[in-house]
């Protein structure tokens, strides 16, 4: 559902135009994203918070980063996930890592340990429609689609405008739970 590019953060560099003359922040886009008028604004809103995410990203880390959506790309996942691993280790402190990895084991099948990820992941960025939206990706591999379900219902808590939100609500209640009657 969506690419391992994106979830890698490196599909596209759209910033979302700051409303005050501070510079963004985590919180001040999370704000904006809750009263954003559309889905091409989330998504601009969402790569400026991953932005931000990455901004401390060394070179080396970058380096594997860059090598591991080669990899996704070319179909090779575990390759993937031992660049993401190396990355992590590089800098631990750099959270999204853990959602980059969870992508890359998703695409690799291995959705026990996607979900391991982005429990960690999301304990310490809760705020991340990505990260719940990946999780819901990872929760329908698994065929847990009441979990799939519980974990849209954060991503559109946090990004009511995502594009498709209601529409994929909608088909993972019937998933879920049945047509109503």
């Amino acid at each position: 559902m969506y690419g391992a590019a994106l979830m890698l953060g490196l599909a596209g560099s759209a910033h979302a135009a700051p409303a005050k003359d501070k510079p963004p922040t985590i919180a001040s886009l999370s704000a904006d994203l809750l009263h954003a008028p559309n889905a091409a604004t989330t998504t601009a809103i969402l790569a400026a918070m991953d932005s931000l995410r990455r901004a401390h990203t060394d070179a080396a880390t970058t380096l594997l980063l860059n090598r591991a959506t080669r990899d996704l790309g070319a179909q090779k996942s575990d390759d993937a996930i031992a660049d993401l691993t190396d990355a992590m280790a590089l800098q631990p402190d750099l959270t999204i890592l853990r959602r980059d990895r969870a992508g890359a084991q998703i695409a690799a099948g291995h959705y026990d340990a996607a979900i391991t990820d982005l429990g960690v992941y999301l304990q310490a960025e809760p705020g991340d429609p990505q990260g719940w939206a990946t999780l819901t990706e990872a929760e329908m591999a698994r065929h847990d689609e009441r979990a799939a379900f519980a974990a849209w219902q954060r991503v559109l808590a946090l990004a009511p405008q995502m594009a498709a939100g209601q529409k994929h609500l909608n088909d993972l209640r019937t998933k879920a739970f049945g047509r109503p009657t």
